[in-house]
């Protein structure tokens, strides 16, 4: 299977010297997480929702006076742009790219040939293959197996009234991206890293409680559910992890690295 098999072609792209506020329109209205950078025709960068996440840019929409005092339309791509990213070709294999992602702890990668973007591969569209491999009748088990297979046991959890704050240093010392808001045995909510950074974003005052940004509809799964069925609703939903529960009781989590680790051995590695 090959890179070109599963791309997005002719992806979205914003330009270097565009204002930044068209990439926030982007990314919330079409519902992209990466927007390749062009300068001249030629890929310069990536920009991401996380390179937004956490700036005076991503704001409450509002009356102009409540937004922060640092947000102009004058910023430019050019301010945030991840520039030398890492690439991949066409015709590479698609393990190939999924080890990448994995490697550099990347949601994308931009797919060029001689030079000129010819597409993109994100996360979504690596598990939104993996969901299509899995939709015959005859699908080996060992290629689509239960949800208790892949899943971490680790549970890490906070409670509603830890601060923002001190749910960031969680995140940030343990290389966390979803904490599980928990009171005593039941899951009343989840908090990523992008919910924290958000937050941040919207200059909220310091000490508030993550009840405030946490998600509270949570979509969850069964262990014994499997993996493709979980593919299928992260790319739907554009969700990144899913509480695993038992018993409505939490018993592990399903992250979309936790599914391109499984890619790396359910792809064909041949063409």
């Amino acid at each position: 299977m090959k890179v070109s098999d599963i791309m997005t072609s002719d992806p979205l792209c914003v330009e270097m010297q565009e204002g930044l506020e068209r990439a926030v329109q982007l990314i919330e209205k079409a519902g992209v997480r990466h927007l390749p950078v062009l300068e001249e025709g030629r890929l310069r960068g990536v920009i991401s929702q996380r390179d937004v996440l956490g700036t005076d840019r991503w704001y409450a929409r509002g009356p102009a006076r409540e937004r922060p005092a640092g947000d102009r339309s004058s910023r430019r791509i050019s301010d945030l742009v991840s520039e030398s990213p890492f690439t991949i070709g066409p015709d590479e294999m698609a393990v190939a790219a999924i080890e990448l992602m994995l490697q550099k702890k990347i949601g994308c990668l931009p797919v060029l040939r001689d030079d000129a973007l010819v597409g993109i591969l994100s996360e979504y569209d690596v598990l939104e293959a993996f969901a299509g491999m899995c939709a015959a009748e005859d699908t080996p088990a060992d290629l689509d197996p239960p949800v208790s297979k892949r899943m971490t046991r680790n549970l890490v959890q906070v409670s509603p009234k830890t601060s923002r704050e001190e749910a960031q240093e969680v995140c940030r010392t343990g290389d966390f991206r979803h904490l599980l808001v928990m009171v005593e045995d039941e899951l009343v909510g989840l908090v990523s890293d992008r919910d924290l950074r958000t937050a941040e974003g919207l200059n909220l005052q310091p000490g508030l409680s993550v009840q405030l940004v946490m998600t509270r509809v949570i979509r969850d799964i069964h262990p014994e559910a499997r993996l493709s069925q979980a593919a299928r609703m992260m790319r739907r939903h554009g969700i990144s992890c899913l509480p695993v529960v038992q018993d409505e009781r939490p018993v592990g989590i399903l992250t979309t690295t936790d599914l391109l680790l499984h890619c790396m051995t359910a792809f064909p590695d041949v063409e």
